[in-house]
């Protein structure tokens, strides 16, 4: 799952909201989730939970202490080979 974070997924973002972070945003943006929650280690989509990769977890980090340091980003999120978290 490739997942591109636009200038405008951090402008609206909210940091420290799971379902508001400019990951979330971009998610929903760019897939039909009904149900997409980041936290600062795993993403939930619909009932099934994903560890974030290093990268996307620095993002979230980065984010949520001052989102004007973020910056416009892609991911690769692989949803294949991860042992996946029923929530």
């Amino acid at each position: 799952m490739r997942i591109q974070i636009s200038q405008e997924d951090i402008d609206g973002g909210k940091q420290g909201t799971p379902t508001g972070c400019a990951i979330a945003l971009a998610i929903r943006r760019q897939y039909e989730f009904s149900n997409v929650a980041v936290t600062s280690t795993a993403v939930t989509l619909d009932a099934k939970k994903y560890e974030l990769t290093y990268d996307m977890k620095e993002f979230v980090r980065t984010f949520d202490s001052d989102k004007s340091l973020s910056r416009p980003s892609e991911f690769v999120l692989d949803l294949f080979t991860q042992e996946v978290t029923y929530v």
